[in-house]
């Protein structure tokens, strides 16, 4: 079975995700508890999730193809991916129940 050596595009992608999931699961928290954050970003852009969307992509690609985090091993590239999942899971979670209280969705 191959795995991925130090190196390889693998982890700058896996380092990329990492990055874009917590970047997406800091601004979900701060939509949550500065209203008038979240009315910004909903003046700005058209759609309430576009601008999540768009940067989450954006910062994958950014460090993917740049190749930032090519010496991580695979096993520090899927600690990273992994933990990054669980962290910005339960961030968005919590955002997403206090705005649902609060009445915002």
């Amino acid at each position: 079975m191959a795995t991925s050596q130090g190196g390889s595009a693998i982890a700058s992608f896996g380092l990329g995700y990492a990055i874009a999931a917590i970047t997406i699961a800091i601004i979900d928290a701060l939509e949550a508890f500065i209203p008038s954050f979240s009315d910004w970003l909903m003046d700005t852009f058209a759609s309430p999730w576009l601008h999540l969307g768009v940067l989450g992509i954006l910062i994958f690609l950014v460090i993917g193809f740049a190749g930032i985090g090519r010496q991580l091993d695979s096993r520090r590239t899927a600690l990273l991916v992994g933990g990054s999942m669980v962290v910005s899971g339960l961030w968005i979670f919590t955002s997403t129940m206090i705005l649902a209280l609060r009445g915002g969705m």
